[in-house]
């Protein structure tokens, strides 16, 4: 094949007169190649079997000798004989028996062998992937174990929900002991049978091969004028080779549909086993997970989507505010320009008597939608006031609830005397006390 590409440049059928008496050249030169590679052949198995002194073989092992290299050379013979055939028929020097009614159904048996084994493919790939995941649902289990902790109301739940991955795994396993006993390893018998039959039609190419040149040298005898003796050799060599080739055609002939159409009944069997081991494994996996779902029956899944944000908006966080810091004169802040038409979420809280630290309570996150201002930071006890005034806008509506704080509404303008911290003192409509610094925004003098 690389000699006819290489003189032919790739297309054995278009060489030129010329071209194919370099090929016929090279085959020659190939053929002498092959025949001194058989010869040294033959010198290693004489040496190997007279245990590697060829002088010192007794008679008996230089017979073997003989035989074995006798054979290895038949075989070597034979072998470059076929290749010249396969050579001298690419470009067109040769005959070749075509067979349609052999050849179409050798065609469909070839192409439902390779769908028997991608049909064997794709089942191991379905059972492997079940185990993947199911896998990964006993990691997600043991996440949700790790992260909502013992405390919460959906903790028995969700603890519960790790004993139905492995119930699960465990009806899986049965599912997957139960397709490889009774569909892979039948499937895989009956394969067998189909490469076998694949083996055999790769036979009967070759005694198709051997026939053609026997056939070629019988003529070739016949209009040189070999002696007779000779020219009936090749008659018998071809005769020969035919009928072996016509009995194993004539087999396959039958035995090729036979195998196709009994695969139809083989398969009948094996889809029950798939569907019926399919519709177990997953009625077991709902079995056991009726549990884990009713006990999240109660909760609306769609609050999701408007669960409350607890973090401080980045707008009037205390991250996002500038500061400038000039020697000998204190901090000076900017905070960003907010958009008033998007309030922040509005965590409930509680004080302590002492008034020294916010402890905040979060509402059911599924049974409310309530959004409003961030939470504040612990009060500080009110200081001296400085003596720069600054005014601020609120930003969100605040409702004093110790007597230390003052109250004002979106939009009020309050006097600010002191800036430190996260809750600045301030004074509105004659009133003094504490607000939270991220309800307001300085107003630029």
């Amino acid at each position: 094949q690389k000699v006819m590409v290489k003189v032919g440049n790739g297309n054995c059928r278009s060489l030129t007169m010329s071209n194919a008496d370099k090929a016929k050249a090279t085959a020659s030169n190939l053929w002498s190649k092959t025949k001194t590679t058989a010869m040294r052949t033959t010198q290693k198995v004489m040496v190997k079997v007279g245990n590697g002194n060829c002088r010192s073989l007794t008679m008996s092992n230089a017979d073997k000798a003989k035989a074995t290299a006798s054979n290895l050379w038949s075989k070597t013979k034979t072998t470059a004989m076929r290749t010249t055939q396969k050579v001298m028929v690419k470009v067109g020097k040769a005959e070749e028996t075509i067979d349609v009614q052999y050849n179409q159904e050798r065609d469909r048996f070839l192409a439902h062998y390779r769908a028997l084994k991608k049909l064997n493919a794709d089942l191991v790939k379905y059972l492997d992937n079940l185990r993947d995941v199911s896998l990964q649902q006993t990691i997600l289990a043991e996440d949700f174990v790790e992260l909502y902790g013992s405390q919460g109301n959906l903790s028995q739940a969700i603890q519960r929900n790790q004993e139905v991955s492995k119930n699960i795994d465990s009806a899986r396993l049965t599912h997957d002991e139960q397709m490889r006993a009774d569909f892979l390893d039948p499937l895989s018998k009956y394969l067998g049978q189909c490469k076998e039959a694949k083996v055999r039609v790769g036979v009967l190419e070759t005694r198709k091969v051997d026939m053609d040149r026997y056939s070629r040298d019988a003529k070739g005898a016949q209009e040189k004028g070999t002696n007779v003796s000779k020219s009936q050799i090749a008659v018998q060599k071809h005769d020969a080779a035919k009928a072996n080739y016509n009995s194993l055609k004539n087999e396959l002939l039958r035995d090729l549909p036979l195998l196709i159409e009994d695969s139809t009944r083989f398969l009948e069997p094996t889809f029950a086993t798939y569907v019926t081991g399919m519709t177990e494994y997953y009625r077991q996996a709902a079995r056991v997970t009726g549990d884990a779902v009713s006990a999240v029956g109660h909760i609306n899944r769609q609050m999701v989507h408007d669960h409350a944000r607890v973090l401080t908006p980045n707008e009037t966080s205390s991250a996002s505010h500038k500061v400038t810091v000039a020697p000998g004169s204190p901090e000076a802040y900017h905070q960003p320009t907010v958009n008033n038409s998007v309030p922040p979420p509005n965590p409930t809280y509680s004080t302590n008597a002492s008034h020294t630290t916010a402890e905040f309570n979060h509402e059911d996150p599924y049974a409310t939608t309530q959004r409003a201002p961030p939470p504040t930071a612990p009060r500080p006890m009110p200081t001296v006031p400085s003596k720069k005034v600054t005014r601020a806008r609120a930003l969100f509506d605040f409702a004093a609830q110790e007597a230390n704080e003052v109250g004002f509404r979106t939009g009020d303008v309050i006097i600010i005397h002191n800036m430190k911290g996260d809750w600045w003192e301030g004074e509105f409509n004659g009133q003094r006390g504490l607000l939270p610094s991220n309800y307001v925004q300085v107003i630029a003098e």
